[in-house]
C-alpha cells in the first residue's frame, strides 16, 4: 500500500499566524477565534511599550466572556504571563490557551494592565495541539 501525502485541500492547515491589534491607549487585544486549535507563539511588534504579556479566553467572542488564564500547577492563583519585548517570538505553553475557543492578548494582565503607546499588532501563531 502507498501512502499518499494530503493536499491542503483535503487537510488543515498545520499552523495559522493571525494579527491581533492592541490599540494605542489600549491593554487588550481584539478578540480572535482559535477554532480548536492553541497559542504556539506570539511574534513581537517592533516597538512595545514595557508590559508582560497576559491571556483571556472565554467561551464566546465577547469582552464580558473573557477570563483571566492561571498558570497551571501553582500553589496559589497566579495569573499566566510570558516576558515580552519587542522584535521577537515567543512560545506560549499550548496548556495556557485550552480554556476557551476564543481569546485575547492582554498588555500587562488583568489586575496590572500597562496602556501601549501607540498601535501595537502582534502575530499570533496558532496550532493544532
Amino acid at each position: 500500500m502507498v501512502f499518499k501525502t494530503p493536499t491542503t485541500a483535503s487537510f488543515p492547515p498545520y499552523q495559522v499566524e493571525v494579527p491581533v491589534t492592541i490599540s494605542s491607549g489600549g491593554t487588550a487585544s481584539n478578540i480572535i477565534d482559535t477554532n480548536g486549535m492553541v497559542i504556539a507563539a506570539v511574534r513581537m511588534p517592533a516597538a512595545w511599550t514595557a508590559a508582560t504579556l497576559g491571556i483571556e479566553s472565554g467561551a464566546t467572542a465577547t469582552t464580558a466572556a473573557m477570563q483571566p488564564v492561571y498558570k497551571q500547577g501553582e500553589a496559589t492563583a497566579t495569573l499566566y504571563t510570558e516576558a515580552a519585548t519587542t522584535s521577537g517570538i515567543f512560545p506560549i505553553s499550548a496548556y495556557a490557551t485550552w480554556g476557551g475557543r476564543y481569546t485575547r492578548l492582554i498588555s500587562g494582565h488583568t489586575t496590572t494592565s500597562v496602556a501601549q503607546g501607540g498601535d501595537r499588532v502582534i502575530t499570533v501563531v496558532l496550532r493544532y495541539f
